[in-house]
C-alpha cells in the first residue's frame, strides 16, 4: 500500500502563487470541462497560477487542445509519482460529475491539500469550509471563486490543508470500502 504524506513536500505555499492538480481525467463524466471553461479560467488564470490535469484524457477530449495554454497535461502518471505531484500543488481539484467516494481526494488529502469537490460521492469525506470545499457540480463559476480565495488567502490554504491531512488520517480500508459501497448503492437508487 502506499503512502501519502505530508512529508517532503516540495514547496512552501506562497501568496499570489496557486498550483492546482485536477486528477481522474478517463472519465468522461470527471467535470474536466468544469474547471477548464475557458471563459471562466481565463478570468481566474494569472501569470503565477499553474493548472496540471493529471491522467489520460477520454476518447473525444480533443475539444480541449485550443485550450491548452490554459493547463499542464500530465498523462499517464504511475501510482508510486502520485505523492510527488500531490506535494507539489497548492489545491487539488476533482469536479466529478457522477464518482463513487473517489480514492483520489483522499490521497490528495493525505499530501495535506484542501480540496474543491463537488457532492457526487467525494463529499462524504470533504467537510465544506474545513478541508476544502464542496461547490455545485458543473458551476465553472464556484470552482473559480474557490480558486480565487485560495490563491488570495495562504494561511487559509494552510489551514484547510492541515485540516484535510487530519481528516485523510480517520479513514481506514474498511471505512473507505463502506463508504465507497453506500455510495454506489444510493446511485443505482436514484
Amino acid at each position: 500500500m502506499l503512502t501519502f504524506s505530508t512529508s517532503g513536500r516540495g514547496r512552501r505555499p506562497t501568496a499570489g502563487h496557486l498550483r492546482s492538480a485536477c486528477s481522474s481525467l478517463a472519465r468522461s463524466a470527471s467535470g474536466l470541462q468544469q474547471v477548464t471553461d475557458p471563459f471562466a479560467y481565463r478570468r481566474f488564470c494569472k501569470v503565477d497560477t499553474e493548472l496540471h490535469l493529471v491522467g489520460d484524457f477520454v476518447p473525444g477530449a480533443e475539444v480541449y487542445l485550443p485550450f491548452r495554454d490554459l493547463y499542464r497535461h500530465m498523462a499517464h502518471v504511475r501510482q508510486s509519482q502520485l505523492p510527488e505531484v500531490y506535494r507539489a500543488a497548492d489545491v487539488f481539484v476533482f469536479p466529478t460529475l457522477v464518482e463513487g467516494l473517489g480514492m483520489v481526494v483522499l490521497e490528495a488529502m493525505a499530501c495535506g491539500l484542501p480540496v474543491i469537490v463537488t457532492p457526487r460521492g467525494p463529499d462524504e469525506v470533504v467537510r465544506d469550509g474545513v478541508d476544502g470545499y464542496v461547490v455545485p457540480a458543473g458551476d465553472s463559476t464556484a470552482i473559480i471563486e474557490t480558486l480565487e480565495r485560495l490563491y488570495a488567502d495562504v494561511e487559509l490554504r494552510l489551514q484547510l490543508g492541515r485540516n484535510a491531512r487530519s481528516q485523510a488520517e480517520r479513514w481506514s480500508w474498511a471505512r473507505y470500502a463502506s463508504a465507497a459501497a453506500d455510495s454506489v448503492l444510493e446511485g443505482s437508487a436514484r
